[in-house]
């Protein structure tokens, strides 16, 4: 909080820091705008637009206003950070990271300086404003006696030095699919923590998304976001996320080592007696790590030198070395004999660790406690209307994510010390999420008569260096080869949530695509793109305006069969879909859930789109008949997430199995929440979260308008001629 009789300010130091060196850094002959944020409530939502001031003579006072407030919030910021680290302000970083801020100001007001009939009316320059000097007075009297303009610190110039060396062009071969030469990830993108991927990769040309401005504003803010005017000295609710991040990890372990049964020992007797072959030899170091990793003894609170989480990402690092040694492809090119005991286990331990981590993983059980006392500690912070407001489903999950965000409040920081981490850290060099902690995890399961399909909670199975080139991994290849083989999961159903349309996730939709038609894995694998990024999707421009149903509804048929509006199906599930399962589909859901309205609004239409998304998940899992599938996006932590959760939602209004609501909200919550708190530090990104929401409030009103079993009558009777299983009549196991 700022000290008692000291003006406060709305904008916060991350906006302040941005706005400084953008002025900072902007060329002189074009103009100068200070950009303001503006909040919105509609309907419950809050909603961000941003106001530009340009420096010219009109609007000049909103101009100056505003750059009174940045100085205002940076002198706000000193004052509290020097009452609270009196002693500290003598260390070197900090130091450092002050004077950096101070050479933003004297830059700005030297530029500024240059558009003086700004202040002519009463001052001539912006040194003379009260809160440049007061600003001034107090850094030369707190910190410093003269401020080195030269001066940029150490820090700064051995990231930005870095940035340049590892962001430097590279000869690159083949044609750029997609230009991207001024493209760069802000400041906005990354605390919003929306395009991170981006951080991890190149673009065609070989240079960074990112620039060495972007890393001194990441590090401004995370070594002093905790003093800016406005923030409260509170827990961290995350502040033992990693010890249940190593949890999670030995957790993995045990059930992997669990799920290799009798192969472990198969290896160890028959094979590891030629462990100067090579793969045998990773083989055994992923194992070994995979031990250590279960053993109890090296959690994080006990371990001396590395813990479960370290040798959970050995056992990744070794396996995937097995997977890329000759031996290994000269295995799975030239099937060997059946005779040839130790080729076979060794094929059977790969492919079996490879599965297992696909299959066998359900961490979420272990971090729930974990995850179920952060609700708890955010609905105890609500008013005591917080939970009478709940009367169902939704609005309890609506109720929840409220206080989860009250709670985080002051808390947002996330993102950005994770952002941090990565640029620091010179090893990573490319987005793999499997790779980089974000591990498959089986989430719950649809029971029918004919069988049972798991939901895997699956990011994007890919490694990308480059923006317009990605590749399989090696480990999904093999879960996919150790499916070919078992009894029990031989095929899964990839549902690609990523658009296809989109420059930044193209290239990673047409390799999974593409994976399905290779011989190899015929059988195994079956992938279909459903985007929800597009215009359509969101209802923007050109279909933001058209509220007449028809027209949305024969739009709406139109995209789906557009493989250039970010659908995909493969030919023999296309056939089967088009046109009678699609139009009779759109035509229920018209009439059921939207009583056949003539005019739509956007909101309808959003969760239209939603509803189809669901009735389409089911039929594709009656057309493939898979033993698991996935809801895939990029990572698994936002849009993945959103989506299974809404399939849980609706099985369970539409199932006879009845749970009680408090153990249905857990259960959704735990889905919801678990990826982005554990993976990112953050919550789930509002705008995925409120679309999900909105679309289980429309299905559970139709719900409660019609009672239970009437609207699961209701369903049956309208859409059941559309299906030829009983997956609507499928139960929900845990």
């Amino acid at each position: 909080m700022a000290s008692r009789g000291h003006e406060t300010s709305n904008l916060s130091l991350l906006e302040a820091v941005e706005a400084l060196s953008s002025i900072a850094d902007f060329e002189m002959d074009r103009e100068i705008g200070i950009a303001q944020r503006h909040e919105l409530i509609v309907q419950e939502n809050p909603l961000t637009y941003r106001t530009v001031h340009w420096l010219h003579k009109q609007g000049a006072t909103e101009t100056v206003q505003m750059i009174k407030e940045i100085f205002k919030v940076i002198l706000n910021y000193l004052r509290n950070y020097y009452n609270k680290e009196y002693r500290s302000v003598t260390e070197p970083q900090a130091v450092e990271g002050i004077k950096t801020i101070m050479v933003l100001v004297g830059e700005v007001a030297k530029k500024l300086d240059r558009y003086t009939h700004l202040f002519a009316e009463k001052k001539s320059s912006v040194t003379e404003l009260k809160e440049y000097k007061q600003l001034q007075e107090f850094y030369l009297t707190r910190f410093a006696r003269k401020v080195d303009d030269r001066m940029l610190g150490k820090w700064l110039l051995e990231l930005t030095k870095k940035a340049w060396k590892e962001g430097g062009r590279l000869k690159l071969t083949g044609k750029p699919a997609i230009e991207t030469k001024h493209v760069f990830v802000d400041m906005e993108g990354v605390r919003k923590d929306s395009e991170y991927e981006l951080l991890l990769m190149r673009k065609e040309d070989g240079s960074r998304f990112y620039s060495p401005r972007l890393i001194r504003n990441i590090k401004l803010v995370c070594d002093f976001g905790d003093y800016f005017p406005g923030s409260k000295v509170e827990a961290d609710p995350l502040d033992d996320v990693a010890i249940w991040q190593d949890k999670v990890c030995r957790s993995s372990a045990k059930e992997i080592l669990s799920a290799l049964g009798q192969n472990l020992h198969r290896f160890y007797r028959e094979a590891l007696r030629l462990k100067d072959r090579e793969i045998i030899e990773y083989l055994n170091k992923a194992l070994m790590a995979l031990m250590l990793a279960a053993n109890p003894q090296n959690q994080l609170r006990d371990a001396q030198l590395k813990c479960c989480r370290e040798y959970f990402a050995d056992f990744q690092r070794y396996l995937r070395s097995a997977l890329r040694t000759d031996d290994y492809h000269k295995l799975i090119t030239y099937p060997p004999k059946a005779s040839d005991r130790v080729a076979h286990c060794v094929l059977d331990v790969a492919h079996g660790l490879c599965l297992a981590l696909f299959e066998n993983v359900q961490s979420f059980q272990e971090i729930a406690s974990f995850i179920q006392n952060i609700i708890q500690e955010a609905r105890e912070k609500q008013s005591p209307e917080h939970e009478k407001a709940v009367k169902a489903l939704w609005s309890g999950i609506s109720c929840d994510g409220a206080a989860l965000v009250k709670l985080f409040k002051h808390h947002t920081a996330g993102p950005l010390y994770k952002m941090l981490e990565v640029l620091q850290n010179s090893g990573v060099q490319s987005f793999d999420p499997i790779s980089q902690r974000d591990l498959p995890c089986r989430l719950y399961a649809l029971g029918m008569t004919e069988n049972k399909v798991v939901n895997i909670l699956l990011p994007s199975p890919t490694h990308q260096e480059i923006i317009h080139k990605a590749s399989v991994i090696d480990e999904f290849k093999g879960f996919l080869r150790g499916c070919l083989k078992n009894q029990f999961f031989r095929r899964h159903l990839l549902i690609n949530l990523q658009d296809r349309t989109s420059w930044r996730e193209h290239a990673r939709c047409s390799v999974l695509e593409e994976l399905q038609h290779q011989e190899e894995f015929d059988g195994a694998l079956t992938v279909v793109t459903l985007a929800k990024d597009t215009e359509f999707y969101h209802q923007l421009a050109p279909y933001s305006h058209e509220n007449r149903a028809d027209i949305f509804i024969q739009n709406f048929k139109d995209m789906l069969q557009d493989v250039n509006a970010g659908f995909y199906f493969p030919n023999e599930i296309a056939n089967k879909i088009f046109p009678h399962f699609m139009e009779g589909v759109i035509d229920a859901i018209h009439r059921v859930f939207f009583s056949g309205r003539n005019v739509l609004s956007k909101e309808h239409r959003l969760d239209f789109i939603e509803i189809f998304y669901l009735f389409l998940q089911l039929k594709l899992i009656e057309i493939v008949k898979p033993d698991s599938f996935s809801l895939t996006c990029k990572d698994g932590v936002d849009i993945g997430p959103a989506a299974s959760v809404q399939l849980y939602a609706f099985m369970q209004m539409i199932g006879s199995d009845k749970s009680t609501e408090a153990a249905e909200r857990d259960q959704m919550n735990l889905i919801l929440h678990a990826p982005a708190l554990m993976l990112r530090n953050r919550l789930i990104q509002p705008e995925r979260f409120n679309r999900m929401v909105s679309a289980i409030r429309c299905l559970e009103s139709t719900r409660i308008q019609n009672g239970d079993e009437q609207f699961t009558l209701i369903i049956r009777d309208a859409f059941g001629d559309y299906f030829k299983s009983h997956i609507l009549k499928a139960m929900l196991l845990r």
